[in-house]
């Protein structure tokens, strides 16, 4: 495979924006899954990736991209002009929908309907900055595609880490199998037989899903493992071609940390960053405080400290969601955080720099270029018809909240009533 053309290019960050909607209306994103998504397109599947996508994407051709005068593609403004820019966002918004066709609400009201998406200037060129980065570790492949292997991958692998988990788990817990005595050891053995498995087929099976374990179960780092199947990429390559698609994957390596944190031998954290973490937590005690008083324990305290550190404290196995702007924005509506800031140092959000005490980073940029779409998000949190009403697909941020951290709903701030 050669190195994307411009076009190309153009169409593969449409489908990873795409791909990022929550509850997206679309087959786009289903291309491993096309018997439950045929009817919505000709009525037969399409054996090549390329040839699957653009039959949704025939609105591009419209588009007049910029000539290439740079070697590589660093912002969307090398590929399009603010005007073919814009001109794309309503092709999108237009052509595109989302909804909740078998969801009901907190009062058990069904959520039917349909609804156009609503991408902003602003998001566009934010998932673009995203796209670009992980674009730049391999950029003769198409990252949608990668991204739909890991997410068609997933499916078929959980099922047996699941299973493989559940059964060592009754094993240990039988005293008729394992003496009470000699449980310490069985633990052991396990753990050295995964890792000696781990190391036979990591050569083989390459695609390996990354994570952690923790006391609420495992945790899959969505960026890490794409980054990661995106470098192997370069390696080997993958056919657009779905019968003759072979993918290498495993779950080899979740399953020797799950040996390993049952041991207490999780991975080596960074003693610089731990430090400092906990000099983060130190330095926002009355922060601590008050989500303590909400009701979240030590753990998901840790999580929301990360959060608005911008998940810089990643590395040290803390759950945490991928977020932009408005996913970051309804974080910190569930979490209680602009409660936090107007209630301890008076903060009314009637400016933009207000909204840089979200951030107890001192190192991101990010808030400073969210500000001013903060501002409009806040002053129009209760006006549902607004274009900057933050909170139309938030229960899609409650359940990645939910799910994904493993917090439960009713420690969230409720959902704003307009």
């Amino acid at each position: 495979m050669n190195r994307l053309s411009l076009s190309e290019i153009l169409e593969d960050f449409v489908v990873f924006l795409l791909l990022q909607q929550d509850e997206l209306l679309s087959p786009i994103g289903y291309f491993f899954n096309q018997e439950s998504m045929v009817m919505l397109f000709d009525g037969k599947e399409k054996i090549n990736y390329l040839d699957y996508i653009r039959q949704e994407l025939g609105f591009l051709k419209k588009l007049k991209i910029n000539p290439q005068l740079k070697s590589t593609i660093e912002s969307l403004d090398d590929l399009l002009s603010k005007n073919e820019q814009q001109s794309l966002i309503n092709a999108i918004n237009e052509n595109f929908q989302f909804g909740f066709p078998t969801d009901c609400d907190e009062e058990g009201n069904p959520l039917d309907g349909n609804y156009n998406l609503n991408i902003s200037t602003f998001e566009l060129g934010e998932t673009f900055n995203s796209y670009i980065a992980l674009s730049k570790i391999n950029p003769n492949i198409y990252i949608s595609y990668v991204h739909q292997i890991f997410v068609h991958q997933w499916q078929i692998q959980h099922g047996a880490l699941e299973e493989k988990i559940t059964r060592f788990n009754d094993v240990l817990q039988s005293r008729q199998l394992i003496p009470n005595n000699i449980k310490e050891d069985f633990q052991k053995n396990s753990l050295l037989k995964s890792k000696s498995n781990y190391f036979n087929v990591v050569e083989e099976k390459p695609f390996q899903f990354d994570g952690f374990f923790d006391a609420k179960g495992y945790y899959i780092d969505y960026r890490k493992t794409l980054i990661l199947w995106v470098e192997i990429s370069r390696r080997l390559k993958l056919s657009y071609d779905i019968l003759s698609l072979k993918v290498p994957s495993d779950c080899s390596l979740m399953l020797y940390k799950y040996h390993a944190a049952l041991l207490g031998e999780n991975e080596n954290e960074d003693s610089v960053q731990s430090e400092d973490f906990y000099k983060q937590i130190e330095r926002n005690k009355p922060l601590v405080n008050y989500l303590a008083h909400k009701g979240f324990d030590n753990d998901e305290i840790r999580i929301v400290i990360n959060l608005l550190s911008f998940n810089e404290y990643n590395s040290l196995n803390i759950r945490h969601i991928d977020f932009k702007a408005v996913e970051f924005f309804r974080l910190c509506y569930l979490f209680y955080i602009f409660d936090f800031y107007e209630e301890d140092k008076s903060l009314s959000f009637e400016t933009e720099n207000e909204f840089l005490y979200l951030s107890l980073s001192s190192a991101t940029t990010d808030l400073g270029k969210w500000k001013n779409q903060f501002k409009k998000y806040y002053s129009n949190k209760n006006e549902v018809d607004s274009k900057h009403y933050p909170f139309t697909t938030l229960s899609t941020t409650v359940d990645k909240v939910v799910n994904k951290l493993k917090i439960r709903r009713e420690k969230l701030k409720a959902t704003p009533t307009p």
